[in-house]
């Protein structure tokens, strides 16, 4: 086991223990702990122009919530996502955006929903909050490489420069620390096609001999990718040898 590799692991461990001790006390009050997150999203929406359409009032409760703001599609909320995209002082949210990520569905051909420090903040305490049980029930992961994949960007949006990293929901610090235990570089995602994104990965992947967890967010994603590593088998071959 690498020496190096099995100390960033610990020391990633022990980053989590507060968010998954948080998220334990969470679970002993969770009606208090909804509620009181969703008065925090009133206090900020509120005063927001998508917020004053529907109509929202910082002190209500859940019931009220539900009862007065309906389920939205993506395509309902999209004229507004597109107006602030154009101008970012449209004051849709009360915090600016760090970016926006691109994401498909079975209702919409490409969503593009906007990051805001707060939602990536949320996105590191809830994959840490998880990897701290993980490794509590699996202690194995912590001795090897991991792969993590949430999306693919496709053809059509690499040729026009844009560019997508899972880890860049982290901290800074935090994303050095992942990119030492993992078996996938993030530069495969930034390679000109997608075919050469998923040949490399599988290259990767292939020469992990300490590979100790994928982590995919679409089940399909993961078959695919195992479909493919059984066609390009044989194109894999000298590219393992030569390294």
């Amino acid at each position: 086991m690498n020496v190096f590799r099995s100390l960033l692991h610990q020391v990633s461990h022990r980053s989590q223990g507060g968010p998954h001790q948080k998220f334990l006390a969470a679970l002993d009050q969770p009606r208090a702990t909804q509620e009181a997150l969703l008065q925090k999203y009133l206090r900020k929406g509120s005063s927001t122009a998508y917020g004053r359409s529907l109509g929202l009032e910082e002190n209500w409760l859940s019931e009220r919530y539900t009862e007065s703001v309906p389920i939205q599609s993506y395509s309902e909320v999209e004229p507004w996502i597109r107006r602030q995209r154009a101008d970012p002082g449209f004051p849709q949210i009360t915090e600016s955006c760090q970016r926006y990520e691109p994401t498909s569905g079975s209702t919409d051909e490409r969503k593009w929903i906007p990051y805001t420090r707060t939602l990536l903040n949320e996105f590191d305490l809830a994959a840490s909050a998880w990897l701290a049980d993980l490794a509590r029930w699996e202690p194995r992961i912590k001795g090897g490489r991991h792969y993590w994949s949430l999306s693919w960007l496709p053809d059509d949006l690499r040729k026009h420069g844009v560019t997508y990293n899972d880890s860049e929901i982290f901290p800074s610090w935090k994303r050095w620390l992942m990119s030492q235990v993992m078996a996938v570089p993030s530069d495969v995602s930034r390679l000109p096609t997608l075919g050469a994104s998923v040949f490399a990965t599988l290259a990767y992947l292939c020469a992990s001999s300490d590979l100790r967890l994928i982590s995919v967010w679409s089940p399909t994603f993961a078959l695919e990718l195992f479909r493919e590593l059984s066609k390009n088998r044989e194109a894999l071959l000298p590219v393992l040898r030569t390294g």
